[in-house]
């Protein structure tokens, strides 16, 4: 029985490993994210500096590892670093009755 379960964790982590690498990836073969999300009139050096506020200017194993990281800890961004707050931190919501 015990070997039943060590089988299904190292699987379990195996295949966590293999979705996260193959998410990281499409989302970042689908093209630069600051330049998709970018004005037209918008500056190349304001580019970067998004760029790099965002950690895109690293390489791809540490924006994986961010990534990893983000997404154990549940977030996709910290605020300070997108400038927006997170769903938890607004105090509007749904009107209740």
């Amino acid at each position: 029985m015990a070997q039943f379960i060590i089988r299904r964790v190292l699987y379990s982590i195996v295949t966590i490993f293999i979705l996260s690498a193959t998410i990281f990836l499409i989302v970042r073969l689908t093209g630069d994210p600051v330049a998709l999300m970018a004005e037209a009139s918008a500056r190349p050096e304001d580019l970067d500096r998004v760029r790099h506020q965002w950690g895109l200017d690293r390489s791809w194993p540490v924006q994986y590892v961010t990534f990893m990281q983000n997404a154990f800890k549940g977030s996709s961004a910290s605020p300070s670093t997108t400038g927006s707050r997170s769903p938890s931190s607004t105090s509007s919501g749904c009107p209740t009755r």
